[in-house]
């Protein structure tokens, strides 16, 4: 019997081996393409850079728009205020009703509990042409800010929906003993029910800021010939109309995968609770 568990643990491992050395093939050419000349990357496009080339990198942050190219400097700080804005306003909206459906009981919360559970069912791609003549009546159209508005509404139905499971599978003690001590309810729910919600905040965090940090879509509509455009358009910027080099692209891409890599790294431990926590 032992012997059986053994094998079958050892496989297990042989597999999940392979399958990290799957996924880690798309990393090792992003990284290899980055620091290769346009001769290299034509030699020899899956080996080794031998001569690390590090100008790629300089070009990419410092592409000239003159030219056609957008300077990654000013994307990525155009990335950076559009997802922590968005982000900090989903997860404050977001907790604040979802805590509210969680403790409220009637048929009205469930009927605008289950109009939550459709919007996420529904493609964003689907509004855009009335979202677009919104925004632009409003004067929007160009504003990193009104790009921060849409994703708030785009992305509310999944982030109360993970609010709302997740606060419903907490016991209400500690609720009732600060209400019982006089606490307000606003004051209950700062000070004791968004403490308990870290995981699914974190959860939320990281999902929703990997969509606004990586949208392409959105941006190159809302945010088109505004000057303002967010990483992944000013990296597409960088393909020409008759040759392109590589190496720069892959440089942005490289740069523009840190920021995420990182924010990943340091909440990965409250994700995989906030999830199964979310879907009770």
């Amino acid at each position: 019997m032992s012997r059986r568990v053994t094998l079958s643990a050892s496989l297990w491992r042989v597999l999940l081996v392979g399958l990290t050395l799957v996924y880690a093939i798309p990393l090792y050419l992003v990284v290899t393409l980055s620091l290769k000349s346009d001769g290299q990357t034509a030699r020899a496009p899956f080996a080794p850079p031998w001569q690390p080339y590090w100008a790629n990198y300089l070009e990419a942050w410092n592409a000239s728009a003159a030219s056609g190219n957008a300077s990654l400097a000013p994307a990525l700080f155009n990335s950076a205020l559009i997802a922590i804005l968005s982000v900090l306003v989903l997860v404050v909206s977001g907790a604040m009703a979802g805590y509210v459906l969680a403790r409220r009981k009637g048929r009205a919360v469930e009927w605008v509990f289950l109009l939550f559970l459709v919007g996420i069912t529904v493609p964003q791609q689907l509004g855009i042409v009335p979202l677009f003549q919104m925004m632009r009546s409003f004067g929007l159209v160009g504003n990193p800010l009104g790009l921060v508005l849409m994703n708030t509404g785009l992305l509310a139905p999944l982030t109360i929906f993970l609010y709302t499971t997740f606060i419903r599978s907490l016991p209400t003690d500690f609720e009732e003993a600060a209400l019982m001590d006089g606490a307000s309810r606003l004051r209950v729910f700062w000070d004791v029910v968004m403490p308990l919600v870290r995981p699914v905040t974190a959860t939320v965090i990281v999902i929703h800021g990997m969509h606004v940090w990586n949208d392409f879509f959105t941006p190159l509509i809302f945010l088109l010939g505004s000057g303002k455009q967010t990483l992944p358009v000013a990296i597409f910027s960088l393909v020409g109309e008759y040759s392109t080099s590589w190496g720069p692209i892959f440089a942005g891409v490289v740069i523009a995968s840190i920021p995420v890599m990182t924010v990943f790294v340091f909440l990965q431990r409250h994700i995989v609770r906030g999830f199964s926590g979310g879907i009770r």
